[in-house]
């Protein structure tokens, strides 16, 4: 389910007294990507923004398990 969530962040950029949504993710060769989503007030920048932190939220929980897990696994070698 983690990798059917995008990569990357939201980030801000000013143009011309305005701003602009663009997400910022590393591509398959490690080359920073930017791809524009709208206006700061867009529909699909807000949109995005949730996904991300839906996938970061996943990623964390997911690294608690594997500390868990990990110490676990300690716990049992040592009886």
């Amino acid at each position: 389910k983690i990798g059917e969530l995008p990569k990357g962040s939201v980030q801000l950029k000013k143009r011309a007294h305005q701003n602009f949504c663009y997400q910022v993710f590393r591509d398959e060769n490690r080359k920073l990507k930017w791809v524009y989503l709208g206006n700061e007030s867009s529909q699909k920048a807000a949109e995005m923004q949730k996904l991300i932190a839906k996938r970061i939220e996943l990623e964390e929980k997911q690294k608690q398990m594997q500390r868990d897990l990990s110490q676990i696994s300690r716990m049992l070698a040592h009886q």
